[in-house]
């Protein structure tokens, strides 16, 4: 299975997620905004510890789209990005592999994340 890094600041939406994708199977890890993300991801040796990143593109702070930019500017490995986002029109920039629409079902993210592994 996957290692995931979930970037929300809602700590609902963030747990639910966690909960369902350990459930099936993966390693999870939770970042409530793109500093603590950007944390996690120098505490590892080259910043490619994680194989999918979801992300919400409305984070105070650094936002998804600029979390996405940095994160594929450090990285040794790239890994798969997954944007969230309430905006149905919202179009970012930055190289996101897919975006799904919040308040995304369960059976969606793990879809999402099952296509971007190739399984």
């Amino acid at each position: 299975m996957a290692k995931v890094l979930i970037v929300e600041d809602d700590p609902e939406g963030a747990n639910a997620m966690r909960l369902y994708l350990q459930f099936r199977g993966h390693e999870v890890a939770v970042a409530g905004s793109g500093e603590e993300a950007m944390q996690f991801l120098e505490s590892l040796q080259d910043g490619s510890g994680y194989d999918i990143i979801i992300t919400d593109l409305q984070l105070p702070g650094i936002r998804g789209d600029e979390l996405a930019r940095r994160l594929l500017a450090r990285c040794a490995i790239s890994p798969k990005l997954i944007a969230l986002s309430g905006e149905p029109s919202q179009q970012e920039a930055a190289p996101f592999h897919l975006r799904l629409r919040k308040p995304c079902k369960p059976r969606a993210l793990v879809d999402a994340i099952d296509t971007l592994l190739g399984q």
